[in-house]
């Protein structure tokens, strides 16, 4: 076979009867052009061979490569049925710098693409030989120019140096050769036989033969020629060429069809038709008139179009999609977004970039223009046309036409953002997820998923049935690996769901492609209101998303289980932190701000819920809902000497408006979220409670009875009550554990009060803050790449003269006060302090929060 086809490319040139000869008078300048990038793409020489069969009015083009082109008898082969040449135009053919075929239309009624005549010679950057083979008028016809002997490289060089014009005195004289029809078969023979439908749709010999063809050979290829590369060239062949009822393109004997987009379609609009001057704001040109050509069919994108006295009549239409469509298979070889202008049915920019035809990408907004697809037809633009065809001169048309199709552009990204307002969170959501790169998203999820199934990682963000059998197991991993190769989308829902307040911010439930929201997390519950608002919801479903991300990123990369999981900790922790850090507001404002919000019944909630966070509780939650409390918060306290567990859960119920009856307190229903929520104590706040009559109300012995039977205690309080709270827990330097007292013996409002106006009577001795913020401050001074422990201030303040005795824990409780009057300036963590003001500043910032209270409060107060 190899023998063949080494003397079948000797045959190219020499078989046959020469009849005539084509005189060529080619420059080497024009030559250097070439080579030098006039056609630097290899598929683009390879297009210009096809755009000359659509010029010679050819219904079926055939594309074939040899399967290796880096073997020394490759091939790159162009058949058309087109009109075939006969001696007179195999001579036109070869005249340098003049296309024969724009006088007018061709036969075939097209509009000619070829306007420069010089497109043949881009067969130089390919290949030394370049045959012609022809059918006209039932002759056959073949013609081969030899580069390599016709022009060397020494010439090519010399011509550089030279001062000579277009033309030189090198002549090059291509044989013409006759054939019979038995040496035409002979040459064709290893191209025209095949099973597949282009070697079908192109009959060249036989009694279905085509009446006329050309057959355009490259032999001895060349660098470029074999580089060409099959998925790249296809994108060309059916973005770049004209694909129409009429002409029909193969490559290698598969049909090449407009690529699909498998992505949903928001809209579509018809140039002219539904998108008329008036629906085209600036940068738009002034001038447009609808035009409609009733001679085209209805569904003829050329029917309709809009006309300009200078850009002529412009043709097409504009797609806008669900998602991202720059990804995807079709991506690896060329682009599916963006726009796509066609010149005399020819597409003009099929460069490699991500083709925004000029306009700066600062005004093609990416999330749109990724989703945004044009195919235009401006004829107008051959004037502005350089010589390659793939780009245009600068100049007033150009910029016409850039202010056109940006102005298009903003349409359709108006559209896109009133489509994004109507979606539900969750499903832009799962768009987001989905048009993700699977590397990022499905591949280490699912790998991890594997490896919890095997037993080897238990993660913190990922859930899998549990308790499985080794045949069950082995069906969960083939059901694995089966969804890492499918289309299905990795998070098909997501869910709010009160875990417990030590879990993390989300977990993962492979099985169900479920995401489930943790609301008793201190972050979500900080930013959960969002998640309730269409416009705003997905970016926390965004960043819970991307917490399990990193966790199955962690594992992916290989990471030892007991680094992920402190990383991930502190993660976590900075999250919590942020939340707790977050509100600047003293405790003075924040008890103003509870009073204030006596009648709004959301910002009550919201109130409640700062102001026990701000008097010490952790995990201060908003849950809400039908038959939910509004919220949690959680008192983690220490274990005693003798190891009882102390901490507690208390939960949170905000009644706004009038006074509250006992239908609408529903001790009953209270009860039940203890139990669901794992609450030890409930807190109710209102304007006033029908309890009030007396210690025999019905609700006050519902109360009662639930203690005796439970150990459970709801504590009824006044708005105002619980603002004085506030005020007086800093201030008084009132822990967890003594609050804890008015929880467990307060049933009724009165009481509630008369707890509080105990704590407001006490008179406290002066508290070391000011030697506190001191020895803070200078042990920063003296120790700047450390963080201040408390340890280290209560071992510095026993130095002091005189010493002052304060446990490690009376220092976090007086530390946490100071922040609760002074946020922002004082920052009490877990086991480091740190102020960012001088003591004697920091001090007049806690005095001026003090001197907020009323004056019956501020006289019991020292600091």
């Amino acid at each position: 076979m190899r023998a063949n086809m080494i003397m079948r490319n000797v045959e190219l040139g020499l078989l046959g009867r020469e009849i005539d000869g084509i005189d060529v008078r080619i420059s080497h300048r024009i030559i250097q052009l070439f080579s030098e990038g006039l056609y630097s793409s290899s598929n683009k020489a390879v297009e210009e061979l096809v755009s000359n069969s659509f010029d010679a009015g050819a219904q079926n083009v055939h594309v074939i490569l040899s399967p290796d082109l880096t073997d020394p008898n490759a091939t790159i082969v162009v058949i058309d049925d087109g009109e075939g040449m006969d001696v007179d135009a195999l001579k036109e053919h070869w005249i340098i710098g003049q296309s024969t075929r724009r006088s007018g239309t061709s036969k075939s009624g097209r509009k000619p693409i070829g306007k420069f005549g010089i497109g043949k010679l881009a067969t130089y950057v390919l290949a030394e030989q370049l045959t012609h083979i022809c059918k006209s008028d039932g002759k056959f016809f073949a013609a081969t120019m030899d580069y390599s002997a016709a022009l060397d490289s020494q010439q090519i060089e010399a011509s550089n140096m030279s001062q000579g014009g277009v033309f030189d005195d090198k002549r090059i004289i291509i044989p013409i050769r006759m054939l019979s029809e038995e040496e035409a078969v002979r040459l064709l023979h290893p191209w025209i036989s095949g099973s597949k439908e282009g070697y079908k749709a192109l009959r060249l010999f036989g009694a279905q033969a085509a009446s006329s063809w050309t057959v355009v050979i490259l032999s001895n290829l060349k660098p470029m020629g074999k580089k060409i590369q099959r998925g790249k060239l296809k994108w060309i062949l059916r973005t770049a060429m004209p694909l129409r009822d009429d002409f029909r393109l193969f490559l290698d004997g598969d049909p090449v069809e407009p690529s699909k987009i498998d992505v949903p379609l928001i809209e579509k609009w018809v140039i002219g038709k539904d998108i008329v001057g008036d629906t085209l704001r600036r940068p738009c040109p002034e001038g447009f008139v609808v035009t409609e050509d009733e001679s085209l069919p209805k569904d003829s994108i050329h029917r309709y179009g809009l006309s300009h006295s200078q850009l002529g009549r412009i043709t097409g239409y504009v797609e806008l999609y669900a998602n991202d469509i720059t990804r995807g298979k079709s991506a690896e070889w060329g682009r599916s977004n963006g726009f796509f202008v066609y010149v005399r049915g020819r597409m003009i920019n099929t460069g490699d970039e991500d083709d925004g035809f000029g306009i700066p990408r600062n005004k093609l907004r990416h999330g749109t223009f990724s989703r945004f697809r044009m195919v235009v037809h401006i004829d107008s633009l051959d004037e502005a046309l350089r010589s390659s065809r793939e780009s245009l001169q600068q100049g007033e048309l150009y910029n016409l036409a850039q202010d056109f199709l940006h102005a298009v552009f903003n349409l359709a990204r108006n559209r896109l953002v009133e489509y994004e307002r109507a979606q539900s969170p969750e499903a832009l959501f799962a768009a987001r997820i989905s048009s993700t790169p699977g590397s990022l998203t499905r591949r280490p999820l699912l790998a991890l998923a594997k490896l919890v199934v095997e037993g080897k990682v238990k993660p913190t963000y990922m859930r899998l049935p549990e308790g499985l059998s080794e045949r069950d197991k082995q069906q969960l991993i083939k059901w694995i690996q089966a969804k890492a190769h499918s289309e299905e989308d990795m998070v098909q829902t997501t869910e709010l769901v009160a875990l417990d307040t030590r879990d993390g911010i989300a977990i993962y439930e492979v099985k169900n492609s479920k995401l489930l929201i943790n609301t008793s997390h201190p972050f979500v519950a900080a930013f959960q209101g969002l998640y309730m608002k269409p416009k705003s919801g997905m970016p926390l479903e965004m960043y819970a998303m991307t917490e399990v991300l990193t966790e199955a990123h962690l594992y992916y990369m290989e990471f030892e289980e007991g680094r992920i999981r402190d990383i991930l900790a502190r993660r976590d922790e900075l999250l919590r932190h942020f939340v707790r850090s977050s509100a600047r507001r003293t405790a003075g404002m924040i008890a103003l701000a509870l009073s204030d919000a006596k009648d709004d019944a959301n910002r009550l909630e919201e109130e409640m819920r700062a102001a026990f966070e701000v008097i010490g509780f952790d995990n201060v939650i908003r849950i809400g809902g039908k038959g939910k409390p509004d919220g949690t918060a959680d008192a983690y306290l220490a274990a005693s000497e003798d190891g009882i567990v102390q901490r507690y859960r208390v939960g949170l119920e905000a009644k706004s408006g009038g006074k509250v009856s006992a239908k609408r307190l529903g001790i009953s229903g209270i009860a039940r979220h203890m139990d669901d929520f794992e609450c030890d104590h409930h807190v109710v706040i209102g304007n006033g409670f029908d309890t009030s009559t007396g210690e025999n109300s019905a609700s006050v012995r519902e109360i009662k009875e639930l203690k005796e039977h439970t150990g459970k205690t709801i504590t009824l309080m006044h708005i105002d009550d619980l603002a004085r709270l506030v005020r007086l827990v800093p201030a008084k330097r009132i822990d967890l554990k003594r609050l804890r007292e008015l929880f467990q013996t307060c049933i009724t409002p009165e009481q509630s009060k008369e707890w509080i106006d105990g704590i407001a009577k006490e008179k406290l001795e002066r508290l070391p803050y000011k030697e506190i913020l001191e020895t803070i401050w200078q042990r920063a001074q003296s120790r700047p790449d450390h963080a201040i422990e408390y340890a280290a201030v209560m071992t510095a303040l026993e130095y002091r003269n005189p010493p002052i005795k304060r446990s490690k824990q009376e220092i976090i409780e007086d530390c946490k006060a100071m922040q609760a009057m002074a946020p922002g300036i004082v920052f009490a963590r877990e086991t480091t302090v740190e102020i960012r003001r001088r003591p004697d500043l920091v001090l007049q910032g806690i005095q001026d929060s003090i001197d907020e209270y009323p004056e019956d409060e501020r006289k019991t107060i020292v600091i």
